[in-house]
């Protein structure tokens, strides 16, 4: 039976704490991510355990930062433009992590089954969530699309078999 471990991403993106909007945006652009640990700068490359971790913050996260507000979309007279779209945007990517991250972090351990992961995420309403080993320590990340894989896989095998 497949756990977490199994289908876990080892490759974790992290940024500091006191980071803007941008600078997550340009970090995860750059690493090809859809998530990333906030931490304190002394975690940046080192081991991060599970009690480093201050939030997490996805590309979701992040767009509901930049676009615009209802609010400002009911001010506006309409949005003619792409161009109109990146101008609210601008406004908001000086906005500090702090203000979109996810806090407190919920993390699962490496051994659990993909069944606990995803009851998990289901019920907490999120899409990402680290992983940890038996240390505490971060060695993965594992998302929704990860378990859904996961599953296809599972099926497809099982009824390749029959």
């Amino acid at each position: 039976m497949l756990c977490v471990r199994d289908v876990m991403h080892t490759d974790i993106c992290r940024v500091e704490r006191g980071s803007t909007v941008a600078d997550v945006a340009r970090t995860l652009l750059f690493h090809n991510a859809d998530s990333a640990l906030v931490v304190d700068g002394d975690e940046l490359l080192g081991v991060v355990t599970e009690r480093d971790l201050l939030g997490i913050v996805t590309d979701r996260d992040l767009l509901k930062a930049v676009l615009p507000t209802a609010a400002e979309l009911s001010e506006a007279d309409s949005f003619r433009a792409f161009t109109d779209l990146v101008a609210v945007a601008r406004d908001h990517f000086a906005a500090s992590t702090e203000s979109v991250m996810t806090t407190p972090v919920r993390t699962i351990d490496e051994s659990a089954s993909l069944i606990r992961a995803l009851g998990a995420m289901l019920s907490g309403r999120f899409h990402h969530m680290p992983v940890v080993g038996s240390e505490g320590q971060v060695v993965g990340m594992v998302t929704q699309p990860d378990l859904l894989r996961a599953v296809f896989m599972e099926w497809q095998h099982g009824a390749a078999t029959h």
